[in-house]
């Protein structure tokens, strides 16, 4: 379906989102991080609002941050790059093995599934990325994978979005991807002593994006853990199919 390489492209996330009830038993958010990746938080902010707990948990393992976000009646399992202090010409972390990042997301989900009731959708997201210094650079790198010719150089913004729905092992899904070129910008600041006003960093990035939303079509019936389960393995098969293939869906 595109015409360009995205293998070699790195993802700004890596994610799985499960739509389901509340967890059972009085867990708290730092044992659900603890049951989906198998360590301890480092990083924990939860609270509970009008509609429900929100909340997120995060821990760096193995040069990678594993987040699990909370929201009422989703979960959100998230592999991301590393932030480190900036320096002025540093792009914004990315993750380099994506296929490993796929990996650790789904299975996380699947022992998150193991405490998550009646899980009605499930999405295997992964947003790959290219950071260019212009935005005639960006526009050049998006259309290098697009599955259309259109005339852009310098117009901003942007943004096309394509379904190739699909069922397979019983398991029909929604293969969304979505093309854009969006502006970045980062702000660090670092305080050399006390007495002395922080030194503030400034860059800004056009960055080309590639984002895989591959979901399960939505239902009011609740899935079985093995469904679920199989449903994962559905979803990461194809994305890993279409990356490897450049989006070139039979």
């Amino acid at each position: 379906m595109a015409f360009g390489d995205i293998y070699s492209w790195h993802a700004e996330a890596v994610s799985v989102s499960i739509f389901g009830g509340e967890p059972t038993g009085a867990r708290s958010l730092a044992d659900l991080f603890g049951a989906a990746f198998g360590m301890r938080c480092t990083q924990l902010n939860e609270s509970m609002q009008v509609h429900g707990r929100v909340g997120q948990a995060a821990a760096q393992d193995a040069g990678v941050t594993k987040v699990l976000v909370v929201q009422p009646g989703r979960f959100d399992v998230n592999i991301q790059g590393v932030e480190t202090i900036l320096a002025a010409s540093a792009a914004p972390p990315t993750v380099a093995d994506v296929t490993q990042a796929i990996d650790l997301s789904v299975a996380a989900a699947k022992r998150l599934l193991q405490v998550v009731p009646d899980p009605i959708r499930l999405a295997l997201n992964v947003r790959l990325v290219s950071h260019e210094r212009n935005l005639r650079d960006a526009n050049k790198k998006i259309l290098s994978v697009l599955p259309v010719k259109i005339p852009l150089d310098s117009q901003s913004d942007f943004l096309l979005q394509l379904n190739n729905p699909l069922k397979t092992e019983g398991v029909s899904i929604n293969r969304i991807v979505k093309w854009s070129v969006e502006i970045i910008q980062l702000i660090s600041a670092t305080t050399i002593g006390s007495g002395f006003a922080p030194t503030q960093t400034f860059s800004q990035f056009f960055s080309a994006f590639t984002h895989l939303d591959f979901n399960t079509v939505a239902s009011h019936i609740p899935m079985e853990i093995a469904q679920a389960t199989n449903s994962l393995d559905v979803l990461a098969s194809e994305v890993v199919k279409a990356r490897r293939n450049s989006l070139r869906f039979k």
